[in-house]
């Protein structure tokens, strides 16, 4: 668990909280009712951590949700907490919240502070994780530029304006402990990114430039030819833009499925149309986190010199592909090619060759 888990963990923990019943609904939490939640919801049941380890963590994570606003403080005639509309929505899914927090540009020296503190600040445990203040004589020796003072304090103060860190006190070195926000910046950016990516690319669903499939194996001939066939498809097809297998989602529904066979890697999958394409198609293959699951992301890379993309050698039984064949996309059926298309994709690679043969 990190502290971005554990801030969830929190939230979710008090949503479930005030829907136990309409005066909590109204109200809210009060702190203790929060603290007997958590401690029942404890992964060590046996011995659940005290009120008094939990008074710190449960701290850190009310004052860093209620920063970020998915969390009401207390106001001066309560001392109750209660979730906002953004907090619910967030912990439903947090991608959207998320996107907005990782759009936040920074400097390299931003970063490198930000980074320092977020490695040295958070304290995980099983059961639930604390952020301590980072000071001076600790960040120094990470960063040499952090050896002026001005600097630091410049640095420190902007990214606390920012809701990345706090920052204890006005004057003097800055004294530093990590946020929600910033860690939400630094640890779920790629998360973000590629879920924000994937969400488009589902949208748009299959086109000649994208092919989903739920699932996809190598192990017999057929699974390899109809592998081979798709690949060829995307590479051969004439479409702007880049070309994607994704594997992960339901052909009919388009919800997510399940994560790719990990026998499915960069090398497997390079070895086989080395032995099954011609020329040997370049490929980019790796396993994304997205927001219901690991997906499953191939780009194909096209190279409109080495036009068209053919089958090396004859594979597969009921879906057999033979030695020669070249295959293009359709809108989201992949077919061999009129004798217009593969005239078209023959002038492609003579202009992209600069020749005349």
């Amino acid at each position: 668990m990190d502290f971005v888990d554990w801030c969830h963990h929190v939230l979710a923990t008090m949503i479930s909280g005030t829907q136990a019943s309409p005066q909590n609904r109204l109200l809210g939490l009060a702190y203790h009712e929060v603290t007997h939640a958590l401690r029942a919801a404890s992964s060590s049941r046996v011995d659940p951590p005290s009120p008094a380890l939990l008074e710190e963590p449960i701290g850190d994570a009310l004052e860093s949700l209620a920063d970020s606003g998915l969390i009401r403080p207390p106001g001066s005639s309560s001392n109750h907490w209660r979730p906002t509309s953004l907090g619910e929505t967030a912990a439903l899914d947090p991608t959207d919240i998320w996107s907005i927090i990782c759009a936040e540009p920074l400097k390299p020296d931003q970063v490198q502070l930000l980074r320092t503190v977020n490695r040295l600040s958070p304290e995980p445990t099983p059961n639930y994780v604390t952020v301590r203040w980072v000071d001076e004589s600790e960040i120094v020796p990470e960063l040499a530029w952090a050896r002026d003072r001005d600097l630091l304090f410049a640095v420190a103060t902007e990214l606390q304006a920012a809701g990345l860190v706090k920052e204890r006190g006005t004057f003097g070195p800055p004294t530093l402990h990590a946020t929600y926000r910033g860690l939400v910046w630094e640890t779920r950016r790629g998360f973000t990114i590629e879920s924000r990516f994937i969400d488009g690319l589902v949208a748009e669903w299959e086109t000649t430039s994208a092919e989903f499939k739920s699932e996809q194996h190598t192990d017999t001939a057929d699974q390899k030819a109809e592998l081979v066939k798709d690949v060829l498809g995307l590479a051969n097809t004439q479409a702007s833009g880049r070309r994607w297998f994704i594997i992960g989602f339901d052909d009919k529904t388009r919800a997510y499925t399940a994560p790719p066979d990990p026998k499915l890697t960069q090398n497997h999958l390079e070895q086989l149309l080395a032995a099954y394409t011609d020329p040997p198609i370049t490929l980019r293959y790796e396993v994304v986190d997205y927001r219901a699951g690991p997906v499953g992301k191939l780009e194909v890379l096209r190279d409109a010199t080495k036009l068209p993309y053919k089958v090396a050698k004859s594979i597969g039984e009921k879906k057999r592909i033979r030695e020669g064949q070249v295959f293009v996309r359709h809108s989201s059926q992949t077919e061999e090619p009129t004798a217009l298309e593969l005239q078209a994709i023959h002038d492609e690679a003579r202009r992209a060759r600069g020749s005349d043969e």
